[in-house]
């Protein structure tokens, strides 16, 4: 039984438009058969984000830290550019604190 064929039974909905596939192991650089859901290729990508992390094509497993730490420095430099001289120290690292670190640390 084929796995869509399956959901279907079940009444589960996938939405080809935005799925992706990523390949881990051996052979992630092999090219493959376009795989279809409801007539819509789904793509292959080097990288997805699955729940605010994102996972790389590779030999092994791997998370990619790349975009969550851009983030992080794009939400310190807003606020260190909007707020120098503006707040206390104390004020300033509590908005840090409350606003950029999540950035990180969602995911770990």
């Amino acid at each position: 039984m084929c796995v869509f064929e399956a959901t279907n039974e079940l009444d589960m909905a996938f939405n080809a438009k935005i799925s992706a596939i990523i390949r881990v192991g051996k052979g992630y650089k092999n090219t493959c058969t376009p795989v279809k859901m409801g007539g819509v290729d789904i793509p292959f990508k080097a990288s997805t984000r699955y729940l605010g992390v994102f996972l790389c094509n590779s030999k092994e497993f791997k998370m990619s830290v790349s975009q969550p730490r851009a983030a992080f420095y794009k939400a310190l430099n807003g606020l260190l550019s909007k707020g120098r001289g503006k707040f206390d120290d104390v004020v300033m690292l509590h908005l840090i604190k409350t606003f950029c670190s999540p950035l990180l640390i969602y995911g770990s």
